[in-house]
């Protein structure tokens, strides 16, 4: 099979699904009021320079859900065969990713200036609310791991990107400010331009690598309290740098570089389907893998390609970051299924890399011959890298620049999405704190310094052994919170007398799969006497279980007379 087969069958799918499944699902699911004007009911983005065009708010959007956590757990499915992660991809993203990221927006924009709360307690009894915040409190901070994980092991492997990185920072702030009031005509421009700086300061400081080596020790009592090591060095300034970056006035360009970041991406898929394109290589992975059998496909795949197919931490980004910046209702299908089609796209280079960008089928068996090898996602990050270079010197870029070129753009957009998800911890643990009764501010240094420093501890701890615990546990509590943002959208439609059949199936066939997997890696643990992880699970099993039931319901209970604006 050729690599050219996926990509040109993968594009037409997408093609197809924004420009008539979106608009059958806007149109006859949603019901999507073409006139309503969000920006009529909420003034929420005017601090930060007003609404931005719905094309421009769909990159930007992309830009926080896409990490490089997507393209790893992509790389991670191609384990089975390439087969299975690309029907996957394909039908998950252009289905399940496409319903739902549009779902998650319009919902959104029909409860402005509330928070995800308010509305979970406007459809829901105020007790699942509890049960529901455990369960995002934890999603969170396993992802803001991840994610850092992710970060500071892109900084440590790629120190030549280190000062190219922190600029970018600053010119795509810069270019968000440019941007504020200005009419849309001056946005292709003033990315174009960005871009092309930002290709000249790669070309000009990746010649002054920025990293540490060697490692500082602290004994005590003869056993070692303390090492420093470049890892740890990076994760402590990572936290400087997000504890900086949540200040009002630079957590308001949160969009805007995500954005940017966004764009580096887009371009860097650009070169890579170019590069697939004239190179246009053989599959070198089996089909179907025989020796993929233990963990089985299912129920590992569903939660496995946690980005593209399906996440349920869109509803977390839609809520607090996107549906608030949308100018009209209408644009919640360019928004929602373009951003879901374009991580679906990321997905899918990760899987024709992993499939095609082997020499033979003998290394490909070597590379993917331990299960447990594959649990560290940096392992297959830096696979995904080495493949882009590959493809990008068929268009005559030297692997040197490629190398850096995609460790930039990927170190961007991860950082960018764990800015979000920081900002995002502050609000629930805020409403955590308030259902608890403890004077826990939003917006309070101490709360934040607690957050980092959990995050640090996780981050150091995972960087110390084999992170195989944070790759289950967030596409598990990931996938769970999708299950839940399909019910909320099924009870949101059934009040309004709107059709909400497509995805209650969609919700009956994602929380078995999800249910059973969370058992499955509750046994794994068991026999491995990780009692915290246990736990954890047990909890992850019991939302679960809610969530049937409340399925049940909704299946069982007559249908409510009367609807919602």
């Amino acid at each position: 099979m050729n690599s050219l087969f996926l990509l040109i069958t993968a594009a037409i799918a997408f093609v197809f699904g924004y420009r008539f499944y979106s608009k059958l699902v806007t149109g006859v699911v949603f019901r999507v009021d073409t006139k309503y004007s969000i920006a009529a009911t909420s003034s929420t983005p005017e601090a930060t320079g007003g609404r931005p065009h719905r094309y421009l708010l769909m990159v930007q959007h992309f830009g926080l859900v896409a990490t490089a956590a997507t393209l790893s757990t992509a790389a991670l499915a191609t384990y089975w065969g390439w087969v299975p992660a690309f029907l996957w991809a394909v039908v998950g993203t252009a289905l399940a990713a496409g319903i739902y990221s549009i779902g998650v927006l319009w919902l959104s924009a029909h409860h402005p200036d509330q928070s995800l709360g308010t509305v979970v307690k406007h459809y829901f009894q105020p007790r699942l609310w509890n049960g529901l915040l455990t369960l995002l409190l934890l999603l969170l901070v396993v992802t803001a791991a991840l994610l850092a994980l992710l970060s500071i092991r892109l900084l440590v492997n790629h120190p030549s990107v280190v000062i190219p990185f922190w600029l970018q920072v600053l010119l795509a702030s810069g270019v968000g400010i440019f941007l504020q009031y200005r009419s849309d005509k001056a946005i292709l421009p003033a990315f174009a331009a960005g871009l092309i700086l930002v290709v000249v300061l790669l070309l000009l400081f990746s010649a002054y690598s920025v990293g540490f080596s060697g490692a500082i020790y602290f004994d005590l009592g003869g056993r070692s309290r303390v090492t420093l090591d470049a890892d740890l060095a990076w994760i402590v300034l990572l936290a400087v740098y997000l504890y900086f970056a949540q200040r009002q006035r630079f957590a308001a360009m949160l969009l805007p570089r995500a954005g940017f970041a966004a764009s580096l991406f887009l371009v860097l898929l650009l070169v890579f389907f170019i590069g697939v394109t004239l190179a246009h290589p053989v599959l070198i992975a089996p089909g179907f893998n025989p020796a993929g059998t233990s963990p089985t496909a299912l129920p590992w795949l569903l939660v496995t390609i946690s980005g593209g197919a399906l996440a349920g931490i869109y509803l977390l980004f839609a809520h607090q970051f996107t549906a608030p910046a949308l100018r009209t209702a209408a644009d919640c299908r360019e928004v929602g299924y373009g951003a879901a089609a374009l991580e679906g796209l990321a997905a899918i280079s990760a899987i024709v890399i992993c499939s095609a960008g082997f020499a033979s089928t003998a290394e490909w068996n070597e590379f993917y011959l331990s299960w447990a090898a594959l649990q560290d996602p940096t392992y297959l990050l830096e696979l995904y890298i080495n493949g882009f270079a590959y493809f990008a010197s068929f268009v005559g870029i030297g692997v040197d620049f490629a190398t850096d070129l995609a460790a930039l753009a990927l170190l961007a957009m991860t950082v960018t999405s764990l800015e979000a998800v920081v900002q995002l911890l502050r609000t629930l643990f805020s409403e955590a704190g308030t259902s608890l009764g403890l004077p826990i501010q939003a917006n309070g240094r101490g709360s934040l310094l607690v957050l980092l420093a959990a995050i640090v501890l996780i981050t150091a701890g995972a960087t110390g052994a084999e992170p195989s615990a944070l790759v289950p546990l967030y596409g598990d509590s990931n996938q769970l919170l999708a299950a839940f943002g399909m019910l909320l959208l099924v009870v949101a439609l059934e009040r309004r007398q709107l059709p909400g059949q497509l995805l209650l199936g969609l919700t009956l066939i994602v929380l078995p799969a999800i249910l059973w997997a969370i058992g499955l890696q509750l046994g794994v643990w068991w026999g491995q006497a990780a009692w915290s992880l246990v736990l954890l699970s047990l909890l992850l099993f019991a939302f679960g279980l809610w969530i049937l039931v409340e399925t049940a319901q909704i299946l069982w209970k007559p249908a409510k007379t009367g609807g919602e604006a």
